[in-house]
């Protein structure tokens, strides 16, 4: 018998909250290249990779994670079993982003802003890639309230048995 991917169902919960603050998207980022796994729990949580960098952008109906081609085997294997199409990138942010907002349906939508995990610098990179955009097309960046985290908090009955 198969089980219920709890990943499926925190990105089903994520996109009840994102529903409910009125954001038609998150954008989850890695704050620092975290080879200790310090800063990136939102990620992991969401996408079940463990790498030490990576972008996440979930809509209302898409999942996606993007990583450099160090990491796209380990991202393939973690994270495609939990619901996310894994994208390899090359490049500054900027030259990638906005044809993922784009592929994402997130174009002149509310893109909420993970807090934790944006560094001011990524919020930079953030904010220029969607400069390149048409204006018509650029997302508006909203910072999001700690959804991912309120998600965190209520732990799954596979949290519960390795607590």
């Amino acid at each position: 018998m198969a089980h219920a991917d709890p990943s499926n169902q925190r990105l089903k919960r994520l996109r009840v909250a994102l529903e409910e603050a009125g954001l038609d998207g998150i954008y989850v980022s890695s704050p620092v290249d975290d080879v200790h796994h310090h800063h990136s729990a939102n990620r992991i949580y969401l996408t079940g990779f463990t790498g030490s960098t990576g972008h996440v952008v979930v809509s209302r109906d898409e999942a996606f994670l993007a990583v450099d081609g160090r990491y796209s085997a380990q991202a393939r294997r973690e994270s495609e079993p939990n619901g996310f199409i894994v994208l390899d990138t090359k490049g500054p942010q900027a030259s990638w982003l906005p044809e993922l907002l784009a592929v994402a349906g997130l174009q002149s939508k509310r893109l909420g802003l993970s807090k934790a995990d944006l560094s001011y610098g990524a919020f930079v990179s953030l904010q220029e890639a969607v400069g390149r955009m048409p204006v018509a097309d650029r997302p508006t960046l909203t910072p999001a309230s700690p959804l991912i985290e309120r998600l965190r908090s209520k732990k799954d009955a596979r949290e519960l048995a390795v607590l």
